[in-house]
């Protein structure tokens, strides 16, 4: 999964925070120097926005599915074309009043998307 986010975006993060997730644990954080941050094993508020964020992408990719007529074994590339589409497509407001996307927020300071 974190290889695919690295090549999908083309950004390696530098940390990532876990409640000891044993997935994550591996060459993999080390090969691109990631550092784990460790959080409770359950937060309720970081909870419910990870469950909510899984039920908005579980409920597209139904859609997708259905709608398109296509099996169940492209669950995977109907969910990946998902979460590119929001993170491309779906705008947030800013503090500053500013719409930007998740795509977007991600980029490092002074690179453009040409």
């Amino acid at each position: 999964m974190l290889e695919d986010w690295i090549t999908e975006t083309g950004h390696v993060p530098r940390t990532l925070r876990l409640d000891g997730a044993k997935e994550f644990v591996g060459s993999e954080m080390r090969d691109f120097c990631i550092t784990l941050q460790l959080v409770p094993a359950y937060n309720h508020l970081l909870q419910c926005r990870v469950e909510g964020a899984f039920r908005i992408t579980k409920s597209h990719t139904r859609v997708a599915l259905k709608q398109s007529g296509c099996p169940l074994h492209f669950w995977g590339r109907a969910t990946k074309y998902f979460i590119k589409k929001r993170n491309t497509l779906w705008a947030h407001n800013e503090a500053d009043g500013i719409l930007t996307t998740a795509f977007e927020r991600m980029q490092p300071v002074g690179l453009s998307n040409n």
